[in-house]
């Protein structure tokens, strides 16, 4: 077996398998094919590995994660007010997978599936915004009640299947305007009903205001995401810095002692 990379010497934890120790990772193409732990004996990624790895990357000191997933973000710059560039703003920081919070709709679906989800490195999927537009225009997203439309919402999820994992909805007033929120909600409801997604709500208490008066950025979903604001982060370590493949393979490298 070829080995691209073989990211060598540095701590490997994985919970999930109960790895923990000092090891190596064997990275061929964008997978990862082998890791293990060399703190007591040779790693099943190699005893050999070295001489068939067409490059090394030594790491030791730093800590090597499984990638890392971002419960809530906004990825994409374009038709989206609060986008920004996932392989650029994620990926060098050992996030993988990136779950976009309502920035887009029904009718800003098909942008956001070629111009973020296709184009990226990033595995990004979508919780989708009840509204048409998501969060895309230029007015409150639940302004106009017809926005809120059950039916193009539930056709957008049937489309992307597995890549809109949810449906977003925020029902502060400044954003449901003259609109009952309850209206808004029993909406939501349903879509994820007929769709069996979870209902991503957001909400504010009386008093407070989101940033951007047109603002629709959802906020945490009591079913599945309770704990997004303890999302995890990664700082890349300067030994891991010039190549980001690691990242794109599942690694994260952070300093040991960061």
């Amino acid at each position: 077996m070829s080995i691209d990379l073989l990211v060598r010497g540095g701590r490997l934890w994985d919970e999930s398998i109960g790895m923990n120790g000092v090891g190596d990772v064997a990275i061929e193409g964008d997978r990862i094919v082998a890791a293990g732990s060399t703190a007591a004996g040779p790693s099943s990624a190699a005893p050999t590995a070295a001489d068939r790895a067409r490059r090394i990357l030594d790491v030791t000191g730093c800590l090597v994660l499984p990638g890392l997933i971002d419960l809530h973000a906004h990825p994409g710059p374009e038709h989206s007010r609060y986008g920004v560039q996932p392989d650029v703003e994620f990926l060098p920081r050992g996030v993988t997978t990136v779950l976009s919070q309502g920035d887009a709709g029904a009718d800003t679906w098909p942008w956001f599936r070629e111009g973020v989800i296709e184009s990226s490195r990033s595995r990004v999927r979508l919780a989708i915004n009840l509204s048409r537009a998501g969060e895309s225009g230029d007015r409150p997203c639940f302004e106009e009640l017809a926005d809120a439309d059950v039916e193009a919402c539930v056709q957008a999820v049937r489309e992307g299947g597995e890549l809109i994992w949810g449906i977003a909805v925020n029902t502060h007033a400044i954003l449901t305007g003259a609109n009952d929120p309850r209206e808004i909600m029993a909406r939501g409801l349903a879509v994820a009903e007929v769709t069996d997604r979870p209902l991503l709500v957001g909400s504010r208490p009386t008093g407070r205001s989101p940033t951007s008066s047109a603002g629709c950025a959802p906020a945490t979903s009591s079913r599945t995401v309770s704990r997004e604001r303890r999302k995890p982060s990664c700082r890349t370590g300067t030994s891991a810095r010039p190549h980001s493949r690691p990242a794109v393979a599942g690694c994260c490298l952070t300093s040991a002692t960061g």
